[in-house]
């Protein structure tokens, strides 16, 4: 018991050391590096809330297919309420990410929650009034409409009529 606490506080001083190097770090190469390492860490204490902000931050920093993976394992480990929250706290960042990093989030919301994306996608577009961000919720539409069984279509027809009401 006593290690254990020993070993957490020891978890703690390093996460806050990493914290304080990434907010003083100039470097995108270096800060990628320092929240890869922090969101790691955060992952391994179970702390999956951190974990997630730091992925987002990492992906905000540099677009690649590693970060992006990252950010779609943790994502994956959220319940429901816990993935709503998740979306909610991307609408913050409807004009940072450009086009081609939307629509492949959309694209992987689309096939976690399709509910989820699209509310992410109407409040995008409310926030940034891109129309790109009702498009790409339309594809997506589209798109699961050809593999949908009877049952689903009804809720995709929802969704449509959800979307097209915001425009």
């Amino acid at each position: 018991m006593f290690l254990k606490k020993i070993s957490q506080r020891m978890k703690d001083r390093k996460m806050s050391k990493i914290e304080r190097r990434i907010e003083r770090s100039q470097g995108d190469e270096e800060r990628n590096r320092l929240l890869a390492e922090l969101m790691n860490m955060k992952v391994e204490i179970g702390d999956i809330e951190g974990a997630f902000e730091a992925a987002v931050e990492r992906l905000r920093l540099i677009r690649s297919d590693e970060s992006f993976e990252d950010f779609s394992a943790i994502f994956k480990k959220f319940d429901r309420p816990m993935r709503t929250a998740a979306t909610k706290s991307l609408i913050r960042l409807a004009g940072e990410f450009d086009e081609k990093l939307w629509k492949r989030v959309m694209r992987f919301f689309f096939s976690e929650e399709p509910d989820l994306a699209i509310d992410l996608a109407t409040a995008c577009y409310r926030i940034s009034r891109r129309v790109f961000f009702v498009e790409v919720a339309l594809q997506n539409i589209e798109m699961t409409v050809a593999s949908a069984s009877r049952e689903r279509l009804s809720k995709i027809k929802e969704m449509y009529m959800k979307t097209i009401a915001e425009v």
